[in-house]
């Protein structure tokens, strides 16, 4: 394969984004000394499909001679998993061998793990290695979390020019008679993607490359006048690998749904049952195709033969009947959802030790005892006989005689309110008579 034959085995040799490569190499020089800052413990790579992080990431570890420990998505990447492998190895700076340990993550942003990135997240807390991790979106909102601990290395498309520096030599060396406005055009058609444009070269595509596709808006098609294109027999098998490549993730998806009702219909029924046996049979291959090439990042190689078994897959079809929207989308997403609500029970069941509920005991019945209740008996106060006050009675000079009492006898001291009335002797007044006034007589004289 082309992809293999003229890979890039060095910095020098790699096509684009020098810069990023020199910030690349600068944060690993210094995370020892910044692996204590926030956004030091990973470095997150960004950018289109075929532009080369995943080579990047190799020739970097390369260069440096280190140990990667890569997290692939065949794994179970669930709690337990980081908890017993990855957590361990990430606390040790140096392999057996002496190479310095590297976590490596590619294409992070295609987990569909709920629990992975919040996993991930603790891995960075945590880690006393440097770890590097690549996406093809950047601003995907899974991603979020991961931001914040990441340096972010954004890979920028080549330019055409550094890209025909690399295709040129290889155009020559494989003796292949391709002008050079011819090679501009497929690199545009590709979208700079390296990798496209090398398979393309080896499958013998670069005669589509002078080639005159007049609707140059095809690309702005949808996904339902593609099907139908790529299942019309109007259409040549070399425009059918060209359409495949406009959507080549969800193509064999609409095809898997619209086959059999858009299978051509035959008089014989034995030809008719092979032909469908037949599309099946290219679907079924597409399918071990596509979940290699998923499994293992580095076998986009295999995608052209997705293409040429889509291709047979439809050579019995025709696009007469309405095309249907693919429900594979539906139900994986259904069983994804499922999966996760199932990885949930079961974490909680293991982590959670059941508590043994002791039965409670059932309180014992208080004896109630009567009170009694003491009726008090209300006191009835004796009345006490209260001695009359004397009273004082202010003696006056004329109507009382105080006989002549010594101070020495204490039974008759004055002084005792007692002893005071036994002194007072009463005085009975005796009424004056009153005094008639006479009027004077007058005495007339004679």
């Amino acid at each position: 394969m082309f992809t293999d034959k003229y890979k890039p085995q060095n910095f020098e040799s790699f096509v684009g984004n020098v810069s990023k490569i020199d910030l690349l190499q600068n944060w690993l020089d210094n995370w020892k000394i910044n692996q204590h800052q926030k956004t030091n413990k990973c470095a997150l790579i960004s950018g289109q499909n075929g532009i080369g992080k995943t080579l990047c990431v190799e020739l970097f570890v390369k260069k440096n001679n280190l140990n990667p420990i890569l997290i692939s998505p065949d794994e179970k990447n669930d709690k337990e998993y980081f908890q017993e492998k990855i957590m361990p190895i990430i606390q040790i700076e140096k392999s057996i061998t002496s190479k310095r340990n590297v976590v490596i993550v590619h294409d992070i942003d295609c987990y569909d793990d709920y629990g992975f990135i919040s996993n991930i997240v603790q891995c960075m807390k945590e880690s006393k290695i440097p770890m590097i991790a690549t996406c093809n979106n950047r601003y995907d909102q899974s991603l979020k979390p991961i931001i914040a601990y990441c340096l972010d290395v954004k890979f920028l498309k080549p330019a055409s020019s550094e890209i025909m520096k690399f295709i040129v030599p290889i155009i020559k060396a494989e003796r292949l008679s391709i002008p050079d406005y011819s090679v501009k055009n497929m690199i545009e058609d590709s979208n700079s993607d390296i990798r496209n444009l090398l398979v393309n070269l080896q499958m013998g595509s670069f005669t589509l490359a002078s080639s005159c596709i007049k609707d140059k808006n095809i690309t702005e098609t949808s996904i339902f006048d593609l099907t139908k294109s790529f299942m019309s027999q109007n259409i040549d098998m070399k425009e059918k690998y060209t359409l495949f490549w406009l959507n080549h993730d969800l193509l064999p998806l609409m095809i898997h749904e619209n086959y059999l009702l858009n299978n051509i219909k035959m008089k014989d029924d034995c030809k008719y049952l092979q032909n469908i046996s037949d599309s099946v049979h290219c679907l079924s291959d597409i399918d071990l195709i596509d979940h290699d090439i998923r499994s293992n990042a580095s076998n986009w190689e295999l995608l052209p033969y997705i293409a040429w078994n889509s291709i047979k897959s439809v050579s019995n079809c025709h696009a007469k009947t309405q095309i249907k929207f693919t429900e594979f989308l539906g139900k994986l997403a259904a069983r994804n959802k499922n999966k996760h609500k199932d990885n949930g029970v079961l974490k909680t069941e293991k982590e959670v030790k059941p508590k043994v509920v002791k039965p409670k005991k059932e309180p014992k019945p208080k004896e109630v005892k009567p009170k009694v209740v003491k009726v008090k008996e209300p006191k009835v106060k004796e009345p006490k006989p209260k001695e009359p006050k004397p009273k004082q009675v202010k003696p006056k000079e004329d109507a009382v005689v105080v006989s002549n009492i010594s101070q020495n006898d204490v039974s008759l001291n004055p002084l005792n309110p007692l002893n005071i009335l036994d002194q007072i002797q009463p005085v009975k007044k005796t009424r004056q008579p009153r005094k008639t006034k006479t009027k004077p007589k007058l005495v007339i004289e004679e």
